[in-house]
């Protein structure tokens, strides 16, 4: 449902923008600080140290485990919750498609995890976006 419909059906007016009076800085830098830089910067770094360091690096160390839910379900949902709109630098999303092969291979090979079928699917994820094969590329 359209969150304009949604506001209407909970009692809601619309004010427009010549009606509102002026912001207090503090209030500013609050939105600007809760809405850019912890669910852009803030929530995309976790997750992607997460995903492509601390996961990976687990492999080699036997004695890490990372719970399910831990690995799995939380890093997925801020994945997904903060992924519209961050940019991507194709020579990075190459070197750690290498890298996470190497680290799948290695699970497949040594590990007990079985964290290889999780990293070979980000493997494809980081080349095909690497190389280019998502979005829009400007000539």
């Amino acid at each position: 449902m359209d969150l304009a419909v949604r506001a209407s059906l909970c009692g809601w007016k619309f004010v427009y923008l010549g009606d509102l009076q002026k912001i207090e800085f503090w209030k500013k830098l609050h939105v600007i600080y809760s809405s850019f830089f912890v669910q852009k910067i803030i929530a995309s770094m976790i997750t992607f140290f997460f995903y492509c360091v601390v996961l990976p690096l687990t492999i080699f160390i036997p004695e890490v485990e990372a719970p399910v839910w831990g690995s799995f379900y939380i890093p997925s949902i801020i994945a997904i919750l903060t992924s519209v709109g961050t940019p991507r630098i194709h020579l990075l999303e190459l070197g750690f498609g290498v890298f996470l092969f190497t680290c799948a291979c290695y699970d497949y090979m040594y590990g007990k995890h079985h964290y290889y079928v999780y990293l070979f699917l980000q493997v494809i994820t980081f080349l095909i976006v690497g190389f280019g094969c998502i979005g829009i590329i400007v000539p």
